[in-house]
């Protein structure tokens, strides 16, 4: 089984070895992992606009991991970046991190708390959780105010604050389970839960189960509510795999 964590960004070498260690951490016999980043799109995505400039080379990469012979795609950001147009583009599955936490989250206890990274992108997570009818399941969103690329390098500073805002959303907005808001917080699921008494979900290695858990199973994403799209002229420039006067898509 091969699965690719595709960062819908711009090569970062922090947060690429981060995604690695921890899939190396949860590796199992017969399943590979691959990390690739994207070479043309946002250093990161912290915005609806940055979103967007990363989604036709989301796509075009989606495409190509299909051609390769992957059997799913993970899009590593708790934006769901271009999942929903992806599924409508191949046979894989196409897992999407916040979706995912959050139908499992709902599993583990009655609401989830999200602590994410920047107060801005806040209502992203409030609209999505509205748009996969979750919402009510939400106990609320809040931020540690630390952009994606200083993750790293300010990483105590980072547990400390996910420490206070989890504990916030349990003892104020009654919370029992608490969601990483971001990708670029790979592995620090385990620390923050010890710390706060409730399960912690990392986005990474829950998402990633969740595609090996698909594949395992033969099940795929539906085609009456992801239909091909149809062939017609559309240019997208220095995209190899989605370029040309048409797109044709077998059936």
């Amino acid at each position: 089984m091969r699965i690719l964590a595709l960062l819908p960004i711009l090569a970062d070498d922090a947060l690429e070895s981060e995604t690695t260690r921890e899939l190396a951490r949860i590796a199992t016999p017969n399943v590979e992992y691959t990390v690739r980043s994207l070479e043309a799109g946002p250093a990161s995505i912290e915005s609806e606009f940055d979103d967007r400039v990363a989604s036709p080379y989301v796509l075009d990469q989606v495409v190509q991991a299909e051609r390769e012979g992957f059997d799913a795609v993970f899009v590593s950001c708790m934006g769901d970046v271009a999942t929903n147009a992806a599924r409508e583009l191949v046979r894989i599955p196409v897992v999407a991190p916040y979706q995912t936490c959050m139908a499992v989250a709902s599993t583990l206890g009655d609401r989830f708390g999200v602590v994410t990274i920047m107060k801005s992108i806040v209502p992203v997570f409030l609209r999505k959780a509205r748009e996969y009818g979750l919402s009510e399941n939400l106990a609320g969103v809040s931020s540690i105010n630390v952009p994606v690329l200083e993750l790293d390098r300010r990483r105590t500073q980072v547990l400390e604050a996910l420490v206070r805002e989890s504990g916030r959303l349990i003892d104020e907005h009654h919370a029992d389970s608490i969601i990483l808001g971001c990708t670029g917080l790979v592995g620090m699921a385990s620390t923050l839960q010890e710390r706060v008494g409730v399960p912690v979900l990392d986005p990474t290695p829950v998402s990633v189960k969740f595609a090996e858990l698909l594949v395992a199973a033969r099940i795929s994403h539906s085609r009456k509510a992801f239909h091909r799209p149809p062939s017609k002229l559309r240019k997208l420039a220095d995209l190899p795999n989605l370029a040309g006067k048409s797109i044709t898509l077998e059936t």
